[in-house]
């Protein structure tokens, strides 16, 4: 699990959602987080399918691997068990349409190949658009209508620059990414 590697699968995702969503807005990240949790194999119970986890402070737990998780022949004590969860919110405006807003969504998964370590990748990108139905600069909060034509207050972050251009009636894209990475790493 390499971050380049990551880097790369989420630009690639990223760029591919938004060309088929809208060719012309120019999305800026405004949140970004990754959390990782690691733990060593201290031991394995083949038969009732069950890996034994030691985190960093000593503590161990069993984890029963279900059937459905190929590879289960591959762990060894002393792998890590590593889960990773990386999530990315990017908003943009978007060119004047007389669309209504809308959603697309696009997911991906992939296994570990047959003979390596069990190990799962899920990637989750939802872009959607947002019609601004007010705003107020001073206390830097606006008024989105969904696609579900639900309305919410959002708060604008103090980065957010030039919101006082920002007016009633445009379209927000917003872009949000979410990785879960699971599975079983050689030490």
């Amino acid at each position: 699990m390499k971050k380049t590697l990551l880097a790369t699968l989420v630009a690639t995702l990223s760029l591919s959602a938004s060309i088929s969503f809208a060719q012309s807005t120019k999305l800026e990240p405004v949140f970004a987080d990754v959390s990782v949790t690691a733990a060593t194999v201290d031991s394995i119970d083949s038969k009732n399918r069950v890996v034994m986890l030691k985190d960093g402070s000593g503590n161990v737990e069993g984890l029963v691997v279900p059937k459905s998780v190929k590879n289960f022949d591959q762990i060894k004590t002393g792998d890590k068990f590593v889960i990773e969860y990386t999530e990315s919110i990017a908003v943009g405006l978007t060119p004047k349409t007389a669309s209504k807003p809308g959603t697309s969504e696009l997911s991906s998964v992939t296994m570990s190949a047959k003979g390596k370590l069990p190990f799962a990748e899920t990637v989750d990108v939802k872009v959607l658009t947002a019609k601004i139905t007010s705003i107020d600069v001073a206390k830097r909060t606006a008024a989105l209508e969904l696609p579900n034509m639900k309305t919410v207050m959002v708060k604008i972050d103090k980065q957010v620059q030039g919101i006082e251009k920002i007016k009633v009636g445009e379209e927000l894209m917003v872009e949000i990414i979410e990785k879960t990475a699971i599975g079983f790493v050689a030490p």
